[in-house]
């Protein structure tokens, strides 16, 4: 289709008054160069798209290990009274690579304190570990209006900083987040 349209071009184009008409191999060339831009332009965008591509895939193959670490088996401790006094919870790891400063950040719902529980050194692969808080003074939390969450923070093998809440995809560093902040 081009050739044909390259072609037609040529044949009905005539040389203003004075002017000798181009010759085939001027034809040639300009075409040529037309077609060498086209060429360019398409593996320009062919660089692009494989770059992104790559990117999003290695950000893919980041989130992996990440996407490994879970929480489960969240309980509040309480005491004779029913005031919670303490909570445990386990960090499981299912991922490649040992995790560590495993920490965990519980909100037990409807607007109340989020609480710190502090962290373990590490979770080896295919293993999991208890994270426990004692909690002074006993907090009022009646069985009936808990709606936890549990956001594990925690550090890959590569030293990045990862931040896992429950049911969500994982985030990288949470600037909200301090290992010297004891409670938010």
């Amino acid at each position: 289709m081009i050739t044909g349209a390259a072609v037609l071009i040529s044949v009905s184009y005539r040389a203003p008054a004075g002017e000798e008409q181009p010759k085939v191999t001027d034809w040639m060339q300009a075409w040529g160069t037309l077609a060498g831009l086209a060429a360019a332009g398409a593996a320009v965008a062919l660089l692009i798209h494989e770059r992104r591509k790559t990117r999003e895939e290695r950000r893919e193959a980041e989130r992996l290990v990440p996407r490994a670490v879970i929480a489960s088996d969240l309980t509040f401790v309480r005491n004779e009274n029913g005031l919670v006094v303490g909570l445990t919870l386990r960090a499981h790891n299912f991922g490649p690579g040992a995790i560590r400063h495993v920490a965990a950040l519980v909100s037990p719902g409807h607007g109340r304190k989020t609480i710190f529980v502090p962290s373990v050194p590490n979770i080896l692969p295919g293993k999991d570990e208890p994270l426990t808080r004692r909690i002074s003074p006993p907090i009022d939390l009646p069985p009936g209006t808990l709606d936890p969450h549990v956001e594990l923070i925690f550090h890959d093998w590569r030293g990045r900083k990862w931040f896992r809440p429950e049911h969500v995809d994982p985030e990288g560093p949470p600037e909200r987040w301090s290992p010297f902040t004891p409670e938010r």
